[in-house]
């Protein structure tokens, strides 16, 4: 079905556009048979086939019984990095990635194509601004914002 999908969108979408497709690269089901990274790194270079530009892969968050590791800092990271390295697709890696060192060092270090933020965007919307600033980089700020730049 996802491949359905993923050809759907591309039939319409503009091509200098990309599209992105979010996966669950484990549903965190070990004791039984379940969706694992393995099937993830087998499904990314049908995704890509069908139209899909980057993976942005995250984790399964659907069964009561699912066995969570711990959430610190990049705790997803290696399920994107096995996507990246089995299946030679970009990819998005996600999960506990606050700090704007780590998310440049996940890129920087060919571990991620891109570095995607959830719950830090929700709690820190400037983040973006503030990374730049710190890692020595010029962002755009927002015409409304300017004069709040760092300078």
């Amino acid at each position: 079905l996802v491949r359905e999908v993923v050809e759907a969108v591309r039939e319409v979408w503009p091509d200098g556009k990309p599209v992105f497709v979010r996966i669950s690269a484990t549903d965190w089901l070990p004791d039984r048979d379940s969706w694992d990274v393995d099937d993830s790194v087998r499904l990314a270079p049908l995704l890509a086939e069908a139209g899909a530009d980057l993976i942005d892969v995250s984790g399964g968050g659907i069964h009561p019984d699912q066995e969570i590791p711990s959430a610190g800092p990049g705790y997803q990271v290696p399920y994107a990095e096995a996507i990246r390295e089995g299946a030679d697709v970009p990819v998005a890696a996600v999960g506990g990635i606050t700090e704007p060192t780590h998310a440049d060092a996940l890129v920087r270090n060919e571990r991620a194509d891109l570095v995607a933020l959830g719950r830090e965007m929700l709690r820190h919307p400037y983040w973006p601004l503030e990374a730049a600033h710190e890692l020595g980089e010029e962002a755009e700020w927002p015409v409304q914002y300017r004069r709040g730049r760092y300078d």
